[in-house]
């Protein structure tokens, strides 16, 4: 009988990993399909700048630039915080500071995305457009970056509310990884006369940057896939930008708004279908990158 349920439940889960690899591979699959009439047709040319399906044109450049400008911007603001906020919580705060922190960082991941997205609409937008970007045109203008009309909506806005949402990730995974550490590494400095701040920067973070890192790509693929939240705040306009208070528009942003009027018109879908494609492209090489870069960390100071 033990034999039996033995090699039902290897079946079982054999056919739970089949089933799961075989959708993603299904929707990979029905993706590229969808994306064969616009490569067959256009080619290169969906690299152009223009977007404007009732001219038949599909460039999907300014997308591209869009997604890029605003996930840099979030990485930029983020990055810092959320890895000083990771070494903080392991190396300077108490037990029970330690885990309120990780568990606030932890309820970060349940807002659903369309709040964050309604919150910068109502709070960061007025702000940007009141306050913030004026003052940079004032002292900051003669940079081409910080030129323009204060619209609040647009490129900073994007990448400022993104850098809200993935910061909690940055440090969550990057306190997991610190603690990780040998703290024999810790005692040897301390025992060589480092203060806690030199073992902070100089063991605990050098030692543990591979797994910061993969927690850093994993919070790009976040980022680049994200669409409420940077959908009210971008402004949606089909433009390469070229100042951070430009309206922009972001890949995400544009399958959502213009996947139901694409119906008819089988080279807007295909184009559309491009995107997903390109999405998908870009979701499959951070994750894969962050999963070696774990591996990586894993074997070098994992559990035993």
């Amino acid at each position: 009988m033990d034999r039996v349920m033995e090699k039902v439940g290897k079946k079982l889960l054999t056919l739970s990993a089949i089933i799961a690899t075989s959708t993603i591979l299904f929707i990979a699959i029905m993706i590229l399909i969808g994306t064969a009439p616009a490569l067959r047709k256009f080619g290169f040319s969906l690299l152009g700048t223009v977007w404007n399906p009732n001219l038949g044109r599909y460039g999907l450049l300014p997308f591209i630039i869009s997604s890029l400008y605003v996930v840099v911007i979030s990485l930029i603001i983020a990055v810092p915080i959320g890895v000083l906020s990771a070494l903080f919580v392991v190396e300077f705060c108490s037990k029970r500071i330690r885990e309120f922190l990780e568990a606030l960082f932890q309820v970060n991941f349940s807002i659903p995305s369309i709040v964050y997205g309604f919150w910068a609409l109502v709070f960061i937008v007025p702000i940007l457009r009141e306050k913030i970007q004026p003052a940079l045109i004032n002292y900051l203008g003669f940079i081409p970056l910080f030129s323009g009309e204060p619209r609040g909506f647009g490129v900073l806005a994007a990448g400022i509310i993104l850098a809200i949402m993935i910061t909690p990730l940055i440090a969550a995974i990057s306190i997991e990884v610190m603690k990780l550490v040998p703290e024999e590494l810790k005692l040897s400095a301390y025992a060589l006369g480092a203060s806690k701040s030199e073992v902070a920067f100089r063991v605990t973070l050098r030692v543990a940057f591979p797994g910061i890192g993969a927690a850093i790509l994993l919070s790009l693929g976040r980022a680049v896939g994200e669409t409420m939240a940077v959908l009210w705040v971008t402004g949606n306009v089909a433009i390469i930008p070229k100042s951070l208070f430009d309206p922009c528009y972001v890949l995400t942003s544009v399958l959502v708004n213009e996947f139901g009027a694409s119906v008819g018109d089988p080279y807007h879908t295909s184009a559309l279908f491009s995107i997903a494609f390109i999405l998908l492209l870009m979701s499959i090489g951070f994750v894969s990158l962050s999963k070696f870069i774990i591996k990586r960390i894993e074997r070098k100071w994992g559990r035993r």
